[in-house]
């Protein structure tokens, strides 16, 4: 199933794209729109497409289409 989730990260512990699937590992601080990623915990996801990434000095908000956790 896909959803969508959107959080602020301080920072991107691991990340690497195989063949447009993009695994990444984020420390979060502040969940904006997403469940059980409330204070500072690092969780995984295989994300599928990258809705939408700012940077912030320093600070990164992004959305993600979320099909697995890990």
């Amino acid at each position: 199933m896909c959803f969508t989730v959107s959080f602020r990260v301080t920072e991107v512990i691991a990340a690497r794209n195989l063949e447009g699937i993009i695994i990444a590992s984020f420390r979060v601080t502040e969940s904006i729109n997403a469940r059980n990623l409330e204070g500072i915990i690092i969780t995984s996801f295989c994300v599928t497409e990258t809705i939408n990434a700012r940077n912030l000095e320093g600070i990164i908000i992004a959305s993600f289409c979320v099909t697995e956790t890990r």
